[in-house]
C-alpha cells in the first residue's frame, strides 16, 4: 500500500477540462456563529489549553440512564433529544381500573429522568380507555405548578403482559421562578382585542351568540409556553382564543409578565379548504380536496388532520398538505413543474391530475383510518404527486415511481396508459414511502423484493376488489391477462422469466442474477403469493393488520425472506396469540412458497477492534500558526505539526491502519501524507480541479469530487491506474428510471468493505415561476466489485428520503466497528438549527447526539464510544469538541461534552493497527470473457466461455461508465450494437 501511494503522483493523469462544465458549486455554510472566524478562506492551529472546559453552547437534555432503564427501548426526537416512544417499561402488576392511577405514577417515576421531569406529579390524567385488545390507554397532560405546559401531552399504554409503553411530545421540567402573572386576564383580553381588531371589525357578542350559538368572545388560560426555537426555554403566557365575530377565531399567546405577543394565528376553518367534483381518467366523478385562494382553485388538500397552515392563504410545503403538481411533460433530468389550478372549482380538465390527486387522498385515508398512520412519514408530512412526467427524450413515460420524496406518474407509451389511472398503482407508490419510513427495506436482493411485495400488497388493499395490480393502466397487447401483476397467480399467464408479467411463485423459481437490482420486481412474486394464501384464508382485514405490524415493528433494512416469515408470525401472535389459526396459516403459506422456518438473518455484524493506538488528525484554523494539519492522541496533550500546505476546510481521510491520509489543498489539488515521521507529503494532482477526496479503508482506491457542479463522483483504482466516473442521481422504484435533481456531492467516506462510497449531495427540482424544491441528503454509491476486481455498476441507495420541507442532512461518518451505524448533521434551514444525529440504518432508529451551533462534521473514535465534532466556544472561536455516546452509538450524553481542542476543526479519529475488514464476497475463479475489436465502433463481439450458460452481462468503458447491459442465455460469440 505504501508503494502504491508513493507512486500515485506518477500514476494519476493530469486532467485538462475544456468547456461543458457548470458553474463552480457554492461553499456549504460551515458556521454562522462568529464574525471573527472567516470560514470561506484557509486559516491556521491552536492555543492548546483548557482541553476539559465544560462545553454547553446551547440547552441540552440529560440523557443518562439509570439501571432500571437499561432494558427500555427509546426512540428520540432528533431535534430536541426528547423521547418520542419508550417501550418495554416494566409494571409491577396487571393494570385494572382500580390501580390504573398508581401504575401510571409508577411508570412515570421509572422514566422520569429519561423524559427530564422531576416528579410524576407533573402529569395529570386527561382520559383513560381500554380497547378490544385488552390494552389500557391513559392520556396525560404535562403541568408545572398546576399550570398546563402547552402542547405537552402523552399516552401511556398498558398491555396485558405486564409491560407499558409511553409516547408523545413532552418537555423537561420548566425552570421558571414564578407562575404568578403580572398582566391580568382582563388586561390581556383588552390587549388581544386591540390587536385582532387590526384584522377584523370587532363585534360584541349578543345574548344569542353566547347562549344559543354557545360561543365565547374570549377563552383565556394561563399556560407554560415552550419556546418555539430554544428547547428547554419557557414563558409564562396567557393563551387566549378570541372570536372578533361569529365567523372568525384567532389564537393568541401573550407573555404574562411583559404583555408581549409571543405568537398568534388565525384558527378559522371556514375558508381555504374546499371539495370539488371532478372527472378522472376512468371517466368516474370523484370528490377531491382543493384549496381556494383569491378565487383561484389549486389541487391542494388542506382538510386533513395533519394540516398545520392557515386557511387564509395558499399553503406552502411543510404545512401537512396533499398536493398534485404538473411536470409540464419534462423529464426527471430537466423537470419544470407548476401548480395545477382552475378558476372554477368543479371544472378540472386535467383528468390525469384528478386521478393522481384522488389516489393520494384515498391512500392517505387508508393508512390513517386503518392503522392510525399520520401521512407517509407518520408525522403529518406532505404528500406530493407529479403528473405529466416525460421520459429522457421528452416522450411518453411507461412508468410510475417513488423517488424517495415524491410520487411521479408518466403518461404511458407502448405498455401502459397514463399510469395515474390506477388507484392500486398510486397506493403502491405511496406505500414505498411508508416502507421507507418504517422498515426501510434496502432496494436490492430479497430485501428489495420484499419492498416491492409490500407495495403490491398494500396497493391491492387500497384498491381491494381483486388480487391484481395495474388492471386499469396496462395495454392489453403487452399484458394479455389484463394485469401487470397477479398475487393469486404470479405466473400471470406466462411460463418463464422474460415473459411480460411473469413472476416466480416459489423459491425453486427464484431469480439469482444481478439485473433489476437482484430481481426486486421479479422475486416479489414469491412473497406476493404467500400473502395471497394468507389473506385468502384469514381475510384481508386481519391480514393487513398483521402485515402492517410486521413492517412497522419487526422488519429492518436488510431483512430477508426468512425474516419476513418470522416477523409475520410474531405479529400474528401479538394480535391473535401463539398457536392461533392466523399464525399457523402464515407458517403454512410460507412453506407453500418455499420459505421455511429457521434462524433470522444477522443484519448487525460487528467488526474487530483496531489493535493500534488512537490518533486524531485535524485542520488548524489559527491565523497566527503557519501549520495547517496536526496529529494528536486521545489525551490531546501533545500536538505534532505535519503539514503547512493550505488545506480546504474538509475532513482529511485516513486509511484504516492509520498509515496515510489524503486531503484537498486550497489550490484544489489532491495531496497524500504519510502519518509517521518524517510525514512525507505528495502532491497527487496538478489540475486544480478537486473539492474533496476520500481514501478507501485498505488504501487501494480514492473517491473524489470536483469543485464544479458536474453531478459526479470520480473513483481511482491504484492497481488498474484508472479513473472511473460515476453519475449521481436520485434512485426511484421504477425499473430503469433515475430521477434527476442532483447538482453535486460534497462529503465522502468509503464503506468498510470498499464497495460503496457514502456521500452527501445537494438536490434541486426546478419549478416554473422561480419556485423550487431543494435539500441536502445522504446516499451510497456502489463503485467497486470485489469479485471482478473492477468498477461496479454505480447503483445508488439513499440513507433517508422524504425529508420535511426545510430539513437537510449531510456530512455523514461511519462508526469504526458497526458498518450499519452513522452520524451526520441534521439542519433545519428555516430555524437555523443544527443537530448531530446518530442513525442505525438497519433498524431505522435515530438518536440525538448533540444540539450544535453549526455543522459538526462528526467522527467516531476507534472504540465507537466517543465522537469528535466542530463547534464554537463561548467566545465564538472555532473548536473541536468531544462527546460520549451510549452503547447504541446513536445517542450522546450531553453532560459529557467538552471542548477538546481550541482553534481547530474537521478532526478525523483513527487507529494505527491492522485488522481484518470485510470484503463482502467470497473469492472465486473468474472466467475470461473476450471483447473485440477494442476499441470498438458500433459493433462489439463478446465471446463467452463454455462455463457461462446464463447470466447478466454488463460492459464498462475505461472510465468505469456502464456502456450496455444484456441478459445472456448461453456461451459463444455475441455481436452487440453499442456506441462506444
Amino acid at each position: 500500500m505504501k508503494k502504491q501511494l508513493l507512486q500515485l503522483a506518477a500514476a494519476l493523469p493530469i486532467f485538462v477540462f475544456a468547456g461543458g462544465l457548470n458553474s463552480v458549486k457554492p461553499v456549504k455554510q460551515v458556521s454562522n456563529a462568529s464574525p471573527s472566524v472567516n470560514y470561506t478562506t484557509i486559516q491556521h492551529v491552536p492555543q492548546r489549553g483548557n482541553v476539559n472546559a465544560p462545553f454547553i453552547p446551547s440547552p441540552f437534555l440529560p440523557l443518562n440512564s439509570t439501571a432500571s432503564q437499561k432494558s427500555l427501548s427509546v426512540t428520540r426526537d432528533p431535534k430536541s433529544g426528547m423521547p418520542l416512544m419508550i417501550e418495554n417499561i416494566p409494571v409491577s402488576e396487571i393494570v385494572t381500573s382500580e390501580n390504573c392511577r398508581q401504575a401510571t405514577m409508577q411508570v412515570l417515576e421509572t422514566i422520569s429522568s429519561l423524559v427530564g421531569i422531576q416528579s410524576s406529579e407533573e402529569f395529570q390524567v386527561l382520559h383513560t380507555e381500554r380497547d378490544n385488545l385488552g390494552i389500557t390507554h391513559v392520556k396525560l397532560q404535562q403541568t408545572f405548578k398546576g399550570l398546563p405546559v402547552y402542547g405537552a401531552q402523552a399516552w401511556l399504554h398498558f398491555s396485558a403482559d405486564g409491560k407499558a409503553s409511553f409516547n408523545g411530545r413532552t418537555q423537561i421540567t420548566p425552570a421558571l421562578v414564578s407562575t404568578a402573572a403580572v398582566l391580568s386576564e382582563s388586561s390581556t383580553n383588552v390587549l388581544v382585542r386591540n390587536d385582532v381588531s387590526k384584522q377584523h371589525p370587532f363585534q360584541e357578542f349578543s345574548f344569542t351568540d353566547e347562549i344559543l350559538l354557545r360561543l365565547k368572545q374570549y377563552e383565556t388560560e394561563l399556560v407554560i409556553l415552550p419556546d418555539a426555537i430554544l428547547f428547554g426555554k419557557f414563558n409564562l403566557a396567557w393563551h387566549v382564543t378570541v372570536r372578533p365575530n361569529v365567523l372568525n377565531r384567532w389564537e393568541y399567546f401573550v407573555d404574562a409578565t411583559t404583555g408581549a405577543i409571543l405568537n398568534k394565528y388565525d384558527n378559522t376553518c371556514t375558508l381555504g379548504a374546499t371539495t370539488a367534483q371532478a372527472v378522472d381518467l376512468n371517466g368516474i366523478t370523484r370528490t377531491i380536496g382543493t384549496f381556494n385562494a383569491n378565487s383561484t382553485h389549486y389541487l391542494i388538500d388542506a382538510s386533513k388532520t395533519m394540516f398545520t397552515g392557515q386557511q387564509t392563504s395558499k399553503p406552502g410545503p411543510g404545512n401537512g398538505i396533499i398536493i398534485t403538481l404538473d411536470a409540464q411533460n419534462t423529464s426527471m433530468q430537466q423537470i419544470q413543474y407548476a401548480d395545477i389550478t382552475s378558476t372554477n372549482n368543479n371544472t378540472w380538465n386535467n383528468t390525469k391530475s384528478v386521478s393522481a390527486h384522488y389516489n393520494a387522498d384515498v391512500s392517505w385515508n387508508y393508512y390513517k383510518n386503518t392503522f392510525g398512520r399520520n401521512s407517509i412519514n407518520g408525522n403529518g408530512g406532505d404528500v406530493v404527486s407529479f403528473v405529466n412526467v416525460a421520459d429522457d427524450n421528452g416522450g411518453g413515460l411507461d412508468n410510475a415511481f417513488w423517488n424517495g420524496q415524491y410520487m411521479f406518474y408518466g403518461n404511458g407509451n407502448t405498455q401502459f396508459k397514463p399510469l395515474a389511472g390506477g388507484l392500486d398503482v398510486g397506493g403502491h407508490e405511496m406505500t414505498h414511502g411508508v416502507i421507507q419510513e418504517t422498515a426501510n427495506l434496502e432496494y436490492q436482493g430479497e430485501s428489495g423484493a420484499m419492498n416491492e411485495s409490500f407495495a403490491d400488497v398494500f396497493g391491492t388493499l387500497i384498491d381491494r376488489n381483486d388480487w391484481t395490480l395495474g388492471e386499469e393502466i396496462v395495454q392489453p397487447a403487452f399484458y394479455p391477462t389484463g394485469a401487470m401483476r397477479n398475487l393469486q397467480d404470479p405466473h400471470n399467464g406466462g411460463t418463464a422469466l422474460g415473459q411480460r408479467g411473469w413472476q416466480p411463485n416459489h423459491t425453486n423459481e427464484q431469480y439469482n442474477g444481478s439485473q433489476d437490482n437482484g430481481g426486486v420486481h421479479i422475486n416479489s412474486g414469491i412473497p406476493n403469493h404467500a400473502y395471497y394464501l394468507i389473506a385468502n384464508t384469514i381475510g384481508k382485514g386481519p391480514a393487513e393488520q398483521i402485515y402492517y405490524r410486521a413492517l412497522s415493528l419487526y422488519l429492518t433494512k436488510s431483512s430477508q425472506f426468512i425474516d419476513l416469515r418470522l416477523a409475520l408470525v410474531k405479529a400474528a401472535e401479538d394480535l391473535h396469540g401463539a398457536g392461533s389459526s392466523q399464525s399457523n396459516t402464515i407458517k403454512q403459506s410460507f412453506d407453500a412458497v418455499g420459505i421455511g422456518s429457521g434462524s433470522g438473518t444477522n443484519t448487525t455484524p460487528t467488526l474487530p477492534s483496531n489493535p493500534g493506538s488512537n490518533k486524531i488528525i485535524l485542520v488548524d484554523v489559527d491565523p497566527n500558526d503557519p501549520n495547517s494539519l496536526y496529529l494528536t492522541d486521545d489525551n490531546v496533550a501533545n500536538f505534532t505539526p505535519i503539514s503547512q500546505t493550505n488545506v480546504a476546510l474538509k475532513k482529511p481521510s485516513v486509511t484504516d491502519d492509520g498509515s496515510y491520509a489524503v486531503f484537498v489543498g486550497a489550490d484544489h489539488n489532491i495531496y497524500s501524507i504519510q502519518l509517521t515521521s518524517p510525514f512525507t507529503q505528495t502532491k497527487m494532482t496538478n489540475d486544480a480541479y478537486w473539492d474533496n477526496v476520500a481514501i478507501s479503508k485498505d488504501g487501494t482506491h480514492l473517491a473524489a469530487n470536483s469543485q464544479f457542479q458536474d453531478t459526479a463522483i470520480w473513483v481511482y483504482d491504484f492497481t488498474l491506474q484508472q479513473w472511473g466516473k460515476f453519475h449521481l442521481y436520485n434512485p426511484t422504484t421504477g425499473q430503469g428510471v433515475d430521477a434527476g435533481g442532483v447538482l453535486y456531492a460534497d462529503a465522502l467516506e468509503w464503506s468498510h468493505d470498499g464497495v460503496y462510497v457514502m456521500y452527501d449531495s445537494y438536490n434541486k427540482l426546478n419549478g416554473l415561476g422561480g419556485q423550487s424544491l431543494d435539500f441536502w441528503d445522504i446516499g451510497f454509491l456502489r463503485v467497486w466489485n470485489n469479485a471482478t476486481h473492477n468498477f461496479s455498476d454505480g447503483e445508488i441507495f439513499k440513507a433517508y428520503n422524504n425529508l420535511d420541507e426545510g430539513i437537510s442532512i449531510g456530512n455523514p461518518a461511519f462508526t469504526k466497528k458497526s458498518p450499519f451505524i452513522i452520524a451526520f448533521d441534521y439542519i433545519n434551514t428555516a430555524t437555523n438549527e443544527y443537530t448531530i444525529v446518530g442513525a442505525n440504518l438497519e433498524t431505522n432508529e435515530i438518536g440525538t447526539i448533540f444540539q450544535n451551533d453549526q455543522l459538526g462534521f462528526p467522527s467516531y473514535n476507534p472504540q465507537d464510544n466517543k465522537i469528535a465534532f466542530n463547534s464554537t466556544d463561548q467566545q465564538s472561536n472555532a473548536v473541536v469538541a468531544f462527546i460520549n455516546v451510549d452503547a447504541s452509538k446513536i445517542v450522546g450524553n450531553a453532560s459529557s461534552a467538552v471542548i477538546a481542542i481550541n482553534l481547530g476543526g474537521f478532526a478525523e479519529w483513527f487507529g494505527t493497527g491492522v485488522r481484518q475488514l470485510p470484503s463482502s464476497i467470497e473469492e472465486t475463479e473468474i472466467s475470461v470473457i473476450k471483447l473485440y475489436p477494442n476499441p470498438a465502433g458500433s459493433k462489439l463481439n463478446v465471446e463467452l466461455p463454455e462455463d457461462i450458460k446464463q447470466g447478466s452481462l454488463v460492459i464498462y468503458n475505461l472510465l468505469g461508465e456502464k456502456i450496455l447491459s444484456r441478459t445472456v442465455e448461453d456461451s459463444g460469440v455475441k455481436t452487440l450494437d453499442v456506441d462506444v
